[in-house]
């Protein structure tokens, strides 16, 4: 096959993608290809590397394999690829008249992989070092989960204010405007935030940060809360008791609050 799998395209052609098949493949990404006995623990990987780039990132994750496919490691091309096929089978299989979905090739599949392991992470776990490092320069103490707090809650850290813990999810705007796909994962939230007031007090609080790329793929942004001019949002800002979104647009959202580019906060 005369296709270079080996190389990280431009940021552009992820974006493109994602938004032209989003609504339509992303929950089968998810039921299927999400799971971390398939595609291995990225953010372990992340963290264990500290990648530079998309590229760096890919080549350090591609290479961390072992036989067993443990799910802490990588996978190599060769799995991707079968995945992607894998994928575009399923996608066919529910998707027969789709003129679009008709459309995609296998390539398309496997950049689809790239962006959600590779990519996404990559972006994840930035700025939330990011956001680490700006709390900690504001004098507050941030601390990492234990890996029981991560699978029990899914924070990424906390902050340790004077008198309230912070329990903090990065995560893209998407999450909080999504109509289906996070309907039921912010429903589920609020199962984890009664589980961490039991466990930590009422003075424990789910909070989360928004952030998006830029478009030209340097920096993020992130999103200020208009109620309380913090990045930090609760669940009843984004959402009712069942996990609809408040603000079903990206421009709904933009228009409630104020985005600001991290590099000025």
């Amino acid at each position: 096959m005369d296709v270079d799998l080996l190389t990280i395209k431009e940021y552009s052609h992820y974006v493109n993608l994602k938004n032209n098949t989003h609504a339509l493949l992303d929950n089968i990404y998810k039921i299927h290809y999400a799971p971390r006995h398939v595609i291995g623990s990225c953010s372990k990987l992340f963290k264990k590397y500290d990648p530079t780039s998309y590229q760096d990132f890919f080549d350090k994750y591609t290479n961390d394999v072992t036989n067993n496919f443990d799910k802490g490691h990588g996978r190599n091309v060769e799995r991707i690829f079968e995945i992607a096929t894998e994928f575009k089978k399923k996608a066919d299989e529910q998707y027969k008249d789709n003129q679009l979905i008709s459309q995609l090739t296998v390539i398309d599949y496997y950049d689809l992989m790239v962006l959600h392991i590779i990519i996404e992470t990559f972006d994840g776990q930035s700025i939330e070092r990011d956001l680490r490092n700006f709390y900690k320069g504001k004098g507050f103490e941030v601390v990492l989960p234990t890996d029981n707090e991560d699978a029990m809650f899914g924070i990424d850290f906390m902050v340790n204010g004077p008198q309230t813990t912070h329990f903090i999810q990065v995560k893209p705007r998407t999450f909080a405007t999504s109509m289906s796909s996070t309907a039921k994962d912010r429903k589920n939230h609020f199962d984890k935030e009664k589980m961490i007031k039991e466990k930590y007090g009422n003075n424990a609080t789910l909070e989360f940060i928004f952030y998006e790329k830029n478009q030209d793929g340097t920096g993020f942004q992130t999103y200020i809360n208009s109620k309380t001019n913090k990045m930090r949002f609760n669940l009843n800002d984004i959402c009712d008791s069942e996990g609809v979104a408040i603000y079903q647009s990206k421009y709904d959202f933009q228009r409630n609050f104020n985005r600001v580019s991290l590099s000025k906060l």
